[in-house]
């Protein structure tokens, strides 16, 4: 939780936190669990989290490449073939800190451009 919370620290306001990992336990490997995106939201409390899984099941994968990338690449595609998690996680930011100023022009044109919060 201090690690979540210190890369939320550094990200800022503007910034963002890009987490890709395993989405399913590893039945060969004890020790490789998989993170849901529960868990990430757990970690990350007042962050938006965006969360998709992606890649398809890494020993599928080397069975299939050989014989089609185009089957590999149609298969990713199926949700339920999908291993790991990828997710964006941006730092929520109070409406009070998208209220107007006077000279907002003087925003870096990031800040201008994100979506209001009203």
């Amino acid at each position: 939780m201090l690690v979540a919370a210190e890369m939320v620290r550094v990200a800022g306001t503007s910034g963002a936190i890009l987490w890709y990992d395993f989405f399913v336990d590893n039945p060969a490997n004890r020790d490789a669990r998989g993170v849901r995106e529960g868990e990430i939201k757990q970690l990350f409390p007042r962050c938006h989290v965006s969360a998709e899984r992606i890649t398809l099941a890494p020993p599928l994968a080397r069975c299939l490449a050989g014989l089609s990338w185009s089957l590999c690449h149609g298969l990713a595609a199926v949700r339920m073939l999908g291993t790991h998690c990828l997710a964006l996680i941006r730092p929520c930011v109070e409406k009070s800190a998208w209220e107007p100023r006077a000279d907002s022009r003087a925003w870096p044109a990031a800040v201008r451009s994100l979506p209001s919060l009203q």
